[in-house]
């Protein structure tokens, strides 16, 4: 036992430049994404959990011959390549899981607590009570559904589609593109998880329109404001289950987000 590990540490050594790179693109990707890593992680466990990771890539006999500049210039750019595939796969995750807070920001603005929010410990940020609620319940949904496991598999395969220092990261339009449609399908996502409470709410300041015109010494204030919070309040408890189809939809959306980067970033 301790001969094999002798010699795997020898073989580790020997490849030091290869295990640093597998490591850059892991712990890229690791320290960004919500579910396995993000900053609610410490530094030390989110290291641990690469360095592990890269073992198991090293072993896993999907590295390819790597070849570059043999000069400390040649290997620094290799290593900022790498880091940028890394943070590209984990910005997909990042931007997919952050329609909550979006959907959040729109359901606060209509029920009245736009200007309430609260301080998130993941992404050290002021954000939306209610996009708060959809964000854990929703991470929550994707770990039970084993969402987590396929962002580690989508790691692992992107050293089968994208071999080390082949990736097609600077100057690549494609990528541009895919990422601004993504950036614009989850804005999309992000408004029709809000659209019960917003069509609500809606109804709600026709019917107060309506109201005010007819009564007009209503004050809207003191009438429409809790209305209007417990109204909204009542949606989101009524809509709540549906949040269990969109954690589908979510896992979708990230698996074809992930697969579709990793597919423009080929060479």
């Amino acid at each position: 036992m301790g001969s094999s590990n002798a010699a795997a540490l020898v073989e580790i050594f020997s490849s030091a430049d290869v295990f640093i790179l597998i490591f850059i693109r892991i712990f890229g990707t690791i320290i960004i994404t919500p579910l396995i890593g993000g900053r609610h992680i410490p530094t030390v466990a989110r290291i641990g959990f690469s360095l592990a990771l890269t073992g198991i890539v090293f072993y896993s006999g999907n590295i390819s011959d790597i070849n570059y500049d043999d000069n400390v210039y040649g290997y620094a750019f290799l290593m900022i390549k790498e880091f940028m595939v890394g943070i590209t796969i984990g910005f997909v995750v990042y931007l997919v899981l952050n329609i909550s807070y979006l959907a959040g920001h729109f359901t606060d603005q209509q029920i009245g607590f736009s200007m309430v929010s609260v301080f998130d410990p993941v992404t050290q940020e002021q954000v939306p009570i209610s996009g708060n609620l959809y964000y854990f319940v929703l991470c929550t949904l994707l770990i039970v559904t084993n969402g987590h496991h396929f962002i580690i598999k989508s790691l692992f395969y992107s050293y089968r589609a994208i071999p080390i220092g082949s990736a097609q990261v600077f100057m690549n339009g494609k990528l541009m593109t895919v990422l601004l449609g993504l950036a614009v399908d989850f804005f999309a996502i992000g408004f029709s998880i809000a659209l019960p409470v917003i069509a609500i709410i809606l109804i709600i300041d026709l019917v107060l329109g309506i109201l005010i015109k007819t009564v007009p010494q209503m004050n809207v204030f003191v009438v429409g404001m809790p209305a209007k919070v417990f109204i909204g309040l009542v949606t989101i408890m009524i809509v709540s289950p549906i949040l269990t189809g969109i954690s589908n939809i979510f896992y979708q959306e990230i698996s074809d987000a992930v697969l579709n980067v990793i597919k423009v970033m080929m060479p």
